[in-house]
């Protein structure tokens, strides 16, 4: 099995807990409500040491240890550190304790290729390692020719402007009836990609992905909506950071031109890198209901005593428990980007307390 079809298997057949107590956690208990798993470490006392989310992805959290949600480490990175063994043997170990068979993936070899792009040398990915500039893959824009440039009618419904359509260069696959947002890099606006939503209603039960993003696309060197909206960021002097691109696209259409989205709940060291990049007085996370405090403050954290960044927080119960800020109504946006939460001095130590007790 490769690595995802391992964790898809554990996670379907129900055996994290089992993966748990195998690796000697005790105290093992399943939040379902919030999904996720969470276990005291085989030589530790804290009853929330280790906390493994209950999906495919199998995300793994150790706060008193540090290892927060934008670490983008899992199961296999716990393992790893439990039995004091590298990424290999734990796929091993892993098989051997499903008796799944194990076929070694070997690689092929490349000779190097000469970088004629010095400068984006050190660009890095989620986990520290640098990126070849080569990794980013531009696509011919001649892609464009197998849709139309056309917004759907139940993205107006949902407040998305045939302006911002325009601006973003929004299109329609007939054929696979999909909503298409073209991906553009950051810094020069070269195509890398689509990210395509269907448009079927019933598209769970049909067994249709939600999402079809280009295979090539790197999500964790790039912003959406960058690239379209950085002059009026830096004049703004603040960028909003959100999760989703229809949340820029949301924005722009009420006439607000500074968000950019991660494409995920998480921020790579590149993307941070960008931001920090950017010339603005202020950073404004704003991710949605669903995502933990403490995962937003492991995000903030990042900014700390480099630039003025703040979050917003739903006190006024705006948002469904699973929305982002920029699906309620205008009025209600600015309400809580205007009562944002200022990550000073007393958010980061609060955020310290936090890791050095781990999650309660």
């Amino acid at each position: 099995m490769d690595v995802q079809s391992l964790k898809s298997y554990i996670y379907e057949n129900g055996k994290i807990e089992r993966v748990l107590d195998e690796l000697g956690c005790h105290n093992i208990r399943h939040n379902e409500g919030r999904g996720y798993y969470a276990a005291t470490m085989p030589d530790g006392d804290n009853p929330s040491g280790v906390v493994v989310s209950d999906n495919k992805w199998l995300d793994f959290r150790s706060y008193s240890r540090g290892i927060g949600l934008d670490d983008q480490q899992d199961i296999i990175n716990l393992i790893q550190i439990v039995l004091d063994i590298g990424f290999v043997d734990a796929i091993k170990w892993l098989h051997s304790l499903f008796d799944l068979e194990f076929i070694p993936y070997v690689k092929e070899v490349r000779p190097p290729k000469e970088h004629c792009l010095q400068t984006f040398r050190d660009i890095k990915d989620a986990r520290g390692a640098v990126i070849d500039a080569s990794e980013i893959r531009e696509i011919s824009e001649e892609a464009f020719d197998d849709y139309t440039p056309i917004l759907h009618i139940d993205w107006f419904r949902e407040g998305i402007m045939p302006w911002a359509a325009d601006k973003f260069e929004l299109c329609y696959s007939y054929k696979h009836k999909r909503m298409v947002i073209p991906l553009r890099y950051w810094a020069d606006g070269r195509l890398l990609g689509f990210n395509q939503r269907t448009m079927i209603d019933n598209y769970k039960e049909l067994g249709v992905s939600k999402y079809f993003i280009t295979p090539s696309y790197r999500k964790g060197v790039n912003l959406y909506g960058l690239w379209e909206n950085k002059d009026e960021i830096e004049k703004a002097k603040r960028v909003v950071v959100v999760e989703s691109e229809k949340s820029v696209l949301k924005r722009f259409s009420h006439g607000d031109p500074t968000c950019v989205a991660l494409q995920g709940k998480t921020m790579t060291y590149e993307q941070m890198r960008i931001i920090r990049g950017l010339n603005v007085n202020e950073v404004i996370i704003a991710l949605d209901k669903d995502v933990d405090i403490n995962d937003v403050r492991c995000m903030c954290d990042k900014f700390y005593k480099a630039v003025k960044v703040s979050y917003v927080r739903d006190d006024f119960d705006y948002m469904g428990d699973k929305d982002s800020p920029c699906d309620c109504h205008n009025w209600q946006y600015e309400e809580l980007i205007d009562n944002r939460v200022e990550y000073g001095k007393r958010e980061h130590e609060a955020y310290q307390r936090f890791i050095g007790k781990g999650m309660v």
